[in-house]
C-alpha cells in the first residue's frame, strides 16, 4: 500500500529525532494494541493507546511516547499516562482453566487491558499526520509469526488536519484479544464506530514493526489469512466482519487497517494489531430462551392484538452475525398451525458483535386470538444462531 511507503520514507528523514526518543522496551509481553485520537480544538487532539500485555511477560510501560511525524513538519513525541484503574484482567467466558493473570496462575494464556492517554498539540496543518508507537517484544505464545518473541508490535494512525481539520479517528468498542474454538463457526465483529459520521473501510493486513517493516509470517499463514481454517478467512470490507471456522489450535496475530473517508477524500486511519487465541477446550455454552430463574418455565412472548413486532431474550449472548436479516433462522406459526411470515430479524444493541437479544418484525400484525410459537431451525445463513463461544441454539428450540 502507498501509505506504507510514505511511513518507510517519514521515518527516514526523520531518524535522527525519532532515535532519541524512548519508545521500545525489550521484553516479551506485547500481545495486541491500537492508537486512536479525538479532536478537542485546532490541532489538539487526546491520544488514546490501548495495550494488551501478556501477564507471563514482563510489567506494563509506567508511561508511553506516541511520535508524531509528518512530511510538512519534523513532529516529535507526546507522553501518555495510564488512566486511572487500569491494568485490568480480561475475562473470557469460552475457554476453561486459571490463567496466568490469575492468583495462584494458571497455564492458560491470560492478558491484560492498560489504557493510556494524553494531549498533543500538533505545531501545523498537514495531509499525512502520523501518529505511531513501537514496543518489543511480543509474546512467545505466537505461533504465525516467524520469531514473534524476537519482533516488536508497530500500530499507528493516520490524520489529514487540512481537509478535516476537527476530525477525530474512529475507535473500538471490542477487545482486540478474543478467545475462539477449533471447530465451531465464529462471526468476529471490529466494532469501529467514528463519531463525525464518516465511512468506514475495513482490510487484512500484515503485522508490522518498528520501521515500519512487515513481519514475515510462518507458512502457510499470511496477512490475509493468517490462521488455519476449514474455508478461509474473509472480511467484509464495509462492516469489518471476520468470518471463519478454526481447525487448529494456535495462538495467530491478525492485523485490522481502518481507512476513514469524508466526500471520497481520505482523511484518517487506525490500524489495529489484534492476538486471538484458538483453543479445544472450550465451555459448552448453549444458548436457550429466556425462562423464569424460579419455575424455568420460558417466558411468553407478549403480543397485543394488531402489533406486528416484538423483542425475545436469550439466556446467554450469541454473535450478532449469526442472525439471518431475513429471519430464515426462525419459523413462526399462528394458533391454527399455519406459518406466519416473518419479514425483518435484527440483533438489538449490537455493539460488540454480541446480542442477548432479537427484534422481529412480522409482514402483517398479529389479529388471531391464541398462542404463536417460534421455533429456531437453520436458516440460509446454514446455522442456527451461534453463541459467543461458537455453539448453536439448538434446531428447534421454541418460544410461545
Amino acid at each position: 500500500m502507498k501509505i506504507h511507503h510514505r511511513f518507510r520514507l517519514l521515518f527516514l528523514l526523520f531518524f535522527s529525532a525519532a532515535a532519541l526518543i524512548p519508545s521500545r522496551s525489550e521484553a516479551s509481553h506485547a500481545v495486541a494494541a491500537d492508537l486512536t485520537y479525538q479532536y478537542l480544538s485546532p490541532n489538539t487532539y487526546k491520544v488514546t493507546f490501548r495495550f494488551y500485555r501478556d501477564c507471563y511477560g514482563i510489567p506494563a510501560p509506567t508511561t508511553v511516547d506516541i511520535n508524531y511525524t509528518s512530511s510538512c513538519n519534523a513532529g516529535g513525541y507526546v507522553t501518555l499516562n495510564p488512566i486511572p484503574g487500569t491494568g485490568q484482567a480480561i475475562q473470557h467466558d469460552c475457554i476453561t482453566g486459571a490463567t496466568t493473570c490469575d492468583s495462584p496462575p494458571g497455564t492458560a494464556i491470560g492478558v491484560q487491558e492498560w489504557i493510556y492517554e494524553g494531549t498533543v498539540i500538533l505545531p501545523v496543518a498537514c495531509a499525512d499526520w502520523v501518529l505511531s508507537y513501537t514496543t518489543c517484544c511480543r509474546n512467545v505464545a505466537c505461533t504465525n509469526l516467524a520469531n514473534a518473541s524476537g519482533v516488536g508490535i508497530y500500530v499507528s494512525s493516520l490524520l489529514n488536519n487540512i481537509v478535516a481539520p476537527t476530525n477525530s479517528s474512529p475507535v473500538f468498542a471490542n477487545i482486540p484479544v478474543p478467545q475462539f474454538c477449533v471447530g465451531n463457526q465464529f462471526y468476529y465483529f471490529q466494532g469501529a464506530t467514528d463519531i463525525d459520521g464518516d465511512s468506514l473501510t475495513y482490510s487484512l493486513v500484515a503485522a508490522q514493526d518498528a520501521g515500519p517493516v512487515n513481519l514475515a509470517y510462518v507458512s502457510p499463514y499470511t496477512p490475509l489469512q493468517p490462521f488455519s481454517t476449514t474455508s478461509g478467512v474473509t472480511i467484509n470490507s464495509q462492516t469489518g466482519m471476520i468470518q471463519f471456522t478454526p481447525n487448529l489450535q494456535m495462538v495467530a496475530v491478525v492485523c485490522v487497517l481502518v481507512n476513514e473517508y469524508r466526500n471520497s477524500i481520505q482523511i484518517g486511519s487506525v490500524k489495529r494489531d489484534m492476538q486471538i487465541i484458538i483453543a479445544n477446550n472450550c465451555a459448552p455454552i448453549v444458548p436457550t430462551y429466556s425462562e423464569d430463574p424460579v419455575t424455568h418455565i420460558t417466558y411468553p412472548i407478549s403480543i397485543h392484538c394488531g402489533d406486528s413486532s416484538f423483542i425475545i431474550g436469550l439466556t446467554h449472548d450469541i454473535q450478532c452475525g449469526s442472525i439471518s436479516p431475513d429471519g430464515t433462522d426462525f419459523r413462526i406459526s399462528d394458533p391454527t398451525g399455519q406459518a406466519f411470515p416473518i419479514q425483518l430479524v435484527s440483533p438489538v444493541n449490537c455493539l460488540t458483535g454480541l446480542t442477548d437479544s432479537i427484534y422481529f418484525e412480522a409482514w402483517v400484525p398479529f389479529t388471531m386470538n391464541g398462542v404463536y410459537w417460534l421455533y429456531t431451525k437453520l436458516g440460509n445463513d446454514q446455522n442456527t444462531l451461534l453463541s459467543e463461544c461458537g455453539n448453536p441454539v439448538n434446531e428447534f428450540d421454541s418460544l410461545r
